[in-house]
């Protein structure tokens, strides 16, 4: 039943490790997203200064290097360009990976403002880490092992006890002296493996040194 709960626990907590990434995902895709739009309206702009640069350049207004050196920027400028281009393409394809799109399936973020703050940093921060200790998979799945970890000491206690038999059964005895030929025997017996003993007291003590080291565990977690 333990081993159950543990694994339910751990199923909970897969979900959780999904949603987060998910959320991780999105906002990584509209921070991208956002980075990749005033690129693309500066890198437009810049575009723009080219003719002007070349006309200023055969006009004699510039020099050549200076010319070239305000190419060289533009043109870098494109590579920075493709290289927000290329991490909002990444951003977008982790978040699809994480929903479960088919392969080259395109969508379209909604469009966050992500100049202002959710009104969820306005709430209890303090109830907010006591909700979060509570519904935390990894907490629940310490207290189930040091659980699982007292059972088995118990376990082990009980069985360095004898074993108790009772018994009951009806006897018949045709002999003709006997001044009784039916009658009913009750009684029990009992058996103990002393050999057996080191061993379950070893198990005992090393169940107890698990359920310890589970507590500091769930503690330090």
């Amino acid at each position: 039943k333990q081993a159950v709960r543990v694994a339910e626990e751990r199923a909970r907590r897969v979900r959780q490790n999904l949603a987060f990434e998910v959320a991780d995902a999105y906002w990584d895709a509209q921070v991208a997203r956002q980075a990749m739009l005033k690129a693309q309206i500066l890198q437009k702009a810049t575009e723009e200064r080219l003719p002007i640069i070349e006309k200023d350049m055969n006009e004699g207004n510039i020099s050549t290097q200076v010319g070239l050196e305000k190419q060289a920027d533009i043109i870098e400028s494109r590579v920075r360009l493709r290289r927000y281009e290329n991490e909002y393409n990444s951003s977008k394809a982790r978040l699809s990976s994480l929903m479960g799109l088919a392969v080259g399936l395109d969508f379209t973020l909604v469009k966050e403002n992500l100049g202002v703050l959710p009104e969820v940093l306005t709430l209890d921060i303090d109830a907010l880490e006591k909700e979060a200790i509570r519904s935390r998979p990894e907490l629940i799945e310490q207290d189930l092992e040091e659980k699982v970890a007292a059972d088995d000491a118990r376990i082990a206690i009980v069985s360095m006890f004898p074993n108790a038999n009772i018994f009951a059964r009806r006897d018949r005895d045709a002999n003709r002296f006997l001044y009784q030929h039916n009658w009913y025997t009750i009684g029990m017996t009992t058996s103990m493996d002393l050999l057996s003993l080191p061993g379950k007291f070893s198990k005992n003590k090393q169940a107890k040194s698990r359920g310890d080291l589970v507590r500091k565990r769930r503690l330090a977690l």
